[in-house]
């Protein structure tokens, strides 16, 4: 019986000293006990089971929960998750939670993520964090919660993986197909990219044209995919005296542009990362009234 006993104590004391809190995804102080957050979601495991709560506006946690088994989301969270492009073809994950940064052409993450448990992502446009699992069941309750799903993180944006163990992955991306991939190598072309992520417009180097996605809809639609869109215009030989910008917008692919007058009439490319199309069109003008779509190569 005391031997019995000693076993059980010793067990209990080595649990407790390995014993931290809950990893608080949205957050860099990790010892919080009280949290008030709009929309916090709480996951825990037991016996081998995640089992996810509703939305709540105040959590409290207390310090016996080991880390990897509870985590939480955090809402409204200050953290920037916008970072360098990723320079390597592949990640090196560690047991347990990692922390990356995409790289040029984002990350396809069914393709990448094989084999783990959760892939997050924060959308500070919606609120809302998007995650990812490859496995059916955590999927069914990600769909459950205020969850985004995920799909595709655009480049440069930091985002989280949780692993059961260690392993090294090749990353997938998306990139324009070979109507679009032409123009890219061109030296006489423009090349801008934008994101929904956030508001702000992308610009070229003279401030000529700028960019900004408007697929950004993640909340309402429930899903967090590619947002980006891709311009390709030649460079014109002039620019018009008149600094005021014109203005496209499509609603296929789904942008707004802004350009110098000069460009009127002019013929350019753009690529939709969301439907991987390659499509034509030219610059409005008063003789000539913009278009409501791109034509699709094919």
């Amino acid at each position: 019986m005391k031997k019995s006993l000693l076993i059980f104590l010793l067990t209990l004391s080595y649990l407790q000293a390995d014993c931290k809190e809950y990893m608080l995804l949205g957050s860099d102080k990790q010892n919080q006990v009280n949290i008030s957050s709009k929309d916090t979601i709480v996951w825990d495991k037991q016996d081998g089971i995640w089992s996810v709560s509703k939305p709540k506006n105040e959590v409290k946690l207390t310090s016996s929960t080991c880390k990897d088994s509870g985590y939480v989301l955090l809402n409204n969270n200050e953290m920037i998750y916008k970072a360098a492009p990723y320079n390597k073809s592949y990640y090196d994950l560690k047991k347990g939670w990692n922390y990356f940064t995409t790289p040029k052409n984002g990350v396809d993450v069914a393709k990448t993520f094989l084999d783990v448990e959760f892939v997050y992502v924060y959308d500070k446009r919606s609120q809302a964090w998007a995650s990812y699992s490859p496995k059916d069941t955590l999927m069914q309750k990600i769909k459950q919660t205020r969850i985004l799903e995920l799909k595709y993180i655009e480049q440069g944006r930091g985002f989280y993986v949780l692993s059961s163990k260690a392993m090294r992955v090749a990353i997938a991306s998306i990139v324009p197909n070979e109507q679009c991939q032409k123009f890219l190598k061109d030296i006489n072309y423009d090349v801008i990219y934008d994101s929904g992520i956030d508001k702000a417009f992308t610009y070229n180097d003279i401030k000529s044209l700028s960019l900004s996605s408007r697929y950004f809809s993640h909340n309402r639609e429930g899903v967090y995919n590619d947002s980006r869109v891709m311009i390709m215009v030649a460079k014109p030989k002039k620019l018009s005296k008149n600094k005021t910008p014109k203005k496209y917008a499509p609603a296929v692919p789904k942008m707004i542009i802004l350009f110098n007058e000069a460009y009127q009439e002019q013929q350019f490319y753009a690529y939709d990362f969301l439907n991987n199309t390659c499509h034509v069109g030219y610059f409005p003008s008063k003789k000539k009234p913009p278009a409501p779509t791109m034509k699709i190569l094919k």
